[in-house]
């Protein structure tokens, strides 16, 4: 066993000369080829040369109608036509029945809104009366012999304008088939979802406008019961200070004249 590094010995590298291997190459045999290695191809004439394709980058433009087709897609499958058409026949047919119906109901607000505000209530003949712009209880001529109070020409002119707007029921009738084909033609309607939702938002509306209108007409109401109170109760304490003057004027002595006794 070897004590120090001096009794260590190294023993020499073998070098291996490839030049003794009498000229052998791995690469210089010829290949054998064997059948189930070549193609079994049969080709008449030179083949033609194959072109090298061409890709072209897509532009931004057609990048973005592609996002904005898709967008397009999303929404229509909810309000839009597609949605529509993919129903079967009896239930497109029932889609354009509400749509059409919706909208003759939507016209028929329109006559309601106009009749509202072209007819002249009650309450705001009083509200001009409390305020001295007019005397209901004056007389309006309408001939040279002939005259009208105020409150029956207005009755009469409320009259003629709820028979001019009023929407009749036979045009709603005579107009609703046609609307109908068209709808169904054109592929518009309103699916059962789309007409609760609009009609609960309507009725919501209605609802809240009438509230309004109610809460308006009273806070109207009893400003005009205000002004009259104000009103009479100045009219009493002016007839009340004249009566005082006069049980003033009555209780006051009368200077009388000296006598003939008396001087």
């Amino acid at each position: 066993m070897a004590k120090t590094i001096d009794d260590i010995v190294v023993e020499e590298e073998v070098k291996f000369d490839y030049n003794n291997l009498n000229g052998y190459n791995p690469l210089g045999q010829n290949v054998e080829e064997k059948e189930y290695t070549k193609a079994n191809l049969r080709v008449s004439g030179d083949l033609p040369p194959i072109s090298e394709p061409q890709f072209a980058p897509p532009s931004l433009e057609e990048l973005d109608l592609s996002g904005g087709e898709e967008e397009e897609e999303v929404e229509d499958e909810v309000f839009g036509k597609q949605n529509i058409n993919d129903l079967p026949p009896k239930e497109k047919q029932q889609a354009a029945e509400q749509l059409v119906e919706l909208v003759l109901q939507g016209y028929s607000a329109l006559h309601v809104f106009g009749h509202k505000f072209a007819v002249i209530s009650e309450s705001n003949l009083l509200e001009k009366q409390a305020k001295g712009e007019i005397d209901l209880r004056m007389h309006i001529p309408i001939s040279e012999t002939q005259s009208i109070g105020v409150v029956d020409f207005v009755e009469s002119y409320n009259k003629e304008v709820t028979e001019t707007l009023t929407l009749d029921d036979d045009f709603k009738e005579s107009v609703r088939p046609v609307m109908e084909r068209i709808a169904a033609k054109k592929g518009y309607g309103l699916s059962d979802e789309q007409f609760l939702l609009v009609m609960f938002g309507k009725d919501i509306i209605q609802k809240a406008a009438g509230v309004i209108s109610l809460k308006n007409q009273l806070n109207k109401t009893l400003k005009i019961v205000h002004e009259q109170y104000q009103q009479a109760n100045a009219q009493q304490f002016v007839r009340a200070e004249t009566v005082d003057d006069t049980e003033a004027q009555t209780a006051r002595p009368i200077n009388q004249e000296p006598t003939t006794q008396d001087a």
